[in-house]
């Protein structure tokens, strides 16, 4: 789901109707891509599903975390267009970076596989080197040869980095707590209400903190003990917020920015470290298939 998606929903949510009825209207304001996923919340709508829940039938993560957003608006009240605005905003510097990621993956993906299919290429290129292929020793040579190669061909693509396409549940949940605290609502009943919805290991610590807060604690030094570091980090944002008496939704974002930026760090490091990682399969595959496919044959056949 794009950013402009997001924001034609908001925009009509601020021209006065309801959620329902802005859902409804939706997939004819966006583009086609996006109007597919959004004709299957409109479907799952007529079924009579809450809006939270048809939401997630578009079978997106950002669906999912509007899905979330949602929900909280209607535990917690708050400005939902202004919630929507920033999840699209967050959107759009994820798209950036994952723009960027496949810029830089789609060059060494391409130099991988080049390097790889050489000794097939250069057997190809050299007709004098077929006279030696002949008999069994000559297949042999070729099979074990393109085997090789093949093998090479598929360990060097496995071994460039795939930019990830989840987000972290902990940035969904500062995203989404940034979504609604900026849309006025109380960042303790946010918390509270994404700690129903929340599942997995996420879900189990929210939960715990949850129950700390039960006993007179409050979020942020509940969650400042959570094992989930990225819980940990935005408990440390309340705290300091609580303490000093300022906003969080600013500190929020900027939050789930840096857990965004440590995740391109995280995948720059991986680029940096494949082409190195690539020399083993290169030894071991593409240069004894190359001599396979390439010397070999052509020293058969200049002694046939």
């Amino acid at each position: 789901m794009t950013a402009s998606s997001l924001r034609s929903l908001a925009g009509l949510l601020r021209a006065g109707l309801s959620l329902r009825s802005s859902l409804r209207r939706w997939p004819a304001m966006i583009s086609e891509a996006d109007a597919q996923a959004a004709t299957k919340i409109v479907r799952a709508l007529g079924l009579g599903l809450p809006a939270a829940a048809a939401l997630q039938a578009g079978e997106s993560p950002d669906l999912e975390t509007l899905a979330c957003i949602v929900s909280t608006h209607q535990r917690c009240g708050g400005d939902l267009a202004a919630m929507i605005d920033a999840l699209g905003d967050d959107i759009e510097t994820r798209s950036q970076h994952a723009a960027d990621a496949a810029a830089a993956v789609s060059g060494m993906r391409l130099s991988a596989r080049m390097v790889a299919s050489l000794p097939i290429v250069f057997f190809l290129l050299m007709p004098l080197s077929r006279r030696g292929v002949g008999g069994m020793p000559g297949a042999a040579l070729l099979l074990l040869g393109l085997g090789l190669a093949g093998a090479g061909f598929v360990w060097m693509s496995k071994l460039v980095p795939v930019p990830g396409r989840e987000v972290h549940p902990a940035r969904m949940t500062a995203v989404t707590m940034a979504c609604a605290v900026r849309g006025g609502c109380s960042p303790q009943i946010v918390l509270a209400a994404i700690a129903k919805g929340a599942s997995g290991a996420h879900g189990a610590a929210l939960t715990e903190a949850r129950q700390r807060t039960a006993l007179g604690s409050t979020w942020g030094r509940s969650l400042e003990r959570s094992d989930d570091l990225g819980l940990s980090r935005i408990g440390s944002v309340l705290r300091s917020s609580t303490e000093l008496g300022a906003p969080c939704a600013g500190a929020l974002r900027a939050l789930a920015d840096s857990m965004a930026a440590d995740e391109q760090r995280r995948f720059q490091t991986e680029i940096r470290k494949a082409p190195v990682k690539m020399v083993l399969p290169l030894t071991v595959c593409v240069l004894p298939s190359f001599g396979l496919l390439g010397a070999g044959p052509m020293l058969r056949g200049l002694l046939l």
